[in-house]
């Protein structure tokens, strides 16, 4: 059977194919009826890729199978960088293919064919995204974080996340003599929309990660951040309502 899907909005589906390859150099897809979901974890197997696409955001969407597939991101990016304003793009796999068809009709039909990936086994289909247990939840408004990401890097290679029980939330970045510090408070004009605390907490990740996930924090509706201490960070965007991709980061090790 395979599945067909057209797309439409091409600059929001090549934002997320973009923000995924930063971490991921190959990514499993699970398209099936209720939608398409990505999910792959990184090289070092620190960071977790995790997006999720309702039916919805296609102009068409038909799949009645479950249909599991590997796609190498370079492959993926290079087609979608080929796109132009006044695109649609058709993409469609038959059951049992070796490929995956891209077909832009605009102002002339473009035909891109690109080879699956081959599946390990199974263990490398992550079917669920884990479900961690977080006591600190966060929305900022779009594009705090990445300034808040960009602000870290001057200093150093990981950032101190924390929160205290007069729920200020805390970024703090500290090598020998350099220090970057930002507190958000809930308070008016503050980027800082919401905040629930369960308990005082902090954790510490890398930088380079951080960085990574803040691709597509400017586009998003909204942006959560959940973490607690020495537990792993989610960094969640909803983007058109149809979009939720979330990035998932190890803490680093505390001496």
């Amino acid at each position: 059977m395979g599945f067909s899907m057209i797309i439409d909005d091409i600059g929001t589906f090549k934002a997320v194919v973009n923000s995924a390859s930063q971490i991921i150099p190959d990514a499993i897809f699970q398209i099936i009826k209720e939608g398409v979901s990505l999910r792959a974890m990184d090289m070092a197997k620190v960071a977790m890729v995790d997006i999720n696409i309702a039916p919805s955001f296609f102009e068409e969407y038909h799949c009645e199978d479950e249909n599991v597939i590997k796609l190498g991101m370079d492959d993926l990016k290079k087609v979608l960088g080929r796109a132009r304003k006044s695109d649609r793009l058709t993409v469609t796999y038959e059951t049992g293919a070796n490929t995956v068809t891209f077909l832009y009709t605009g102002t002339m039909k473009r035909k891109f064919v690109i080879p699956l990936r081959y599946i390990d086994d199974d263990q490398e289909v992550i079917r669920n995204a884990p479900n961690f247990q977080l006591g600190i939840h966060a929305e900022l408004e779009p594009g705090a974080f990445k300034e808040i990401v960009s602000d870290m890097e001057i200093v150093g290679e990981e950032v101190r996340f924390s929160v205290n029980n007069e729920k200020i939330l805390e970024f703090k970045n500290e090598l020998e003599d350099r220090e970057a510090t930002i507190t958000l408070e809930l308070k008016e004009g503050s980027p800082l929309r919401d905040l629930q605390v369960q308990e005082e907490g902090s954790a510490v990740y890398a930088t380079e990660y951080l960085k990574n996930f803040t691709t597509l924090d400017s586009t998003a509706l909204s942006t959560i951040i959940e973490f607690d201490t020495q537990k792993p960070l989610v960094v969640s965007y909803l983007l058109k309502n149809t979009i939720k991709a979330n990035f998932i980061l190890a803490p680093r090790e505390e001496s």
